[in-house]
This record gives C-alpha cells, sequence and structure tokens, in this order.
C-alpha cells in the first residue's frame, strides 16, 4: 500500500468551512477509486492556506489510473475552484510505525 502526499494551496482568507464542506461533498470520489483505501484532508497549522490531501492506495498504478480516469475531473470540478496552484504530489511507502 502506497499513500499520495497531494499539497494543496487554497486562499488563506477563504473560509474553510467551505473548503471542507467541498470536500465531504466530493470524498466519496476518490474513495470510490479501484484500490482506494481511504482520503483524509488536513490543514497545515504552520502555514496558512495550505492543505494536505491523503489518499492511501493500493498501489502507484491504482492512483494513476485514477488520475486518468474521468473520475479526476468530477472531483477537481469540486475542489478545483479553491486551488490557487495546481497540487503537488509525492508518493510514500510505509517503513515503519508505532
Amino acid at each position: 500500500m502506497i499513500c499520495a502526499h497531494g499539497s494543496i494551496s487554497v486562499d488563506p482568507g477563504r473560509d474553510l468551512d467551505t473548503v471542507s464542506g467541498a470536500f465531504e461533498r466530493g470524498k466519496h470520489i476518490i474513495r470510490g477509486g479501484d484500490g482506494c483505501h481511504s482520503v483524509t484532508l488536513f490543514e497545515c497549522l504552520e502555514e496558512p492556506g495550505r492543505l494536505v490531501l491523503l489518499v492511501e492506495w493500493e498501489s502507484v498504478e491504482h492512483h494513476r489510473r485514477f488520475a486518468e480516469s474521468p473520475a479526476l475531473a468530477e472531483w477537481r470540478s469540486i475542489m478545483g475552484p479553491f486551488f490557487t496552484a495546481p497540487p503537488e504530489t509525492i508518493y510514500l511507502r510505509k517503513i515503519g510505525s508505532a
């Protein structure tokens, strides 16, 4: 299993309840992707206007298939209006936990 870490920039003056509401309306789109195990949105406390989207996928390939599907466009139609720049995504693999 891998985790896709998406760094998302939004207007720091934006009401985060509005952003969170949009996420709640659209999270089922990502969660419905083949190989998706979980999706969580975080607010960065040190950087106003920075959100982090963590999505656990069965594999990088599962995420890439989702990213090439119409579902991504559907999700972006809900969340994209809040972005001030394209999200930056990196892949993480767990190597330890407590």
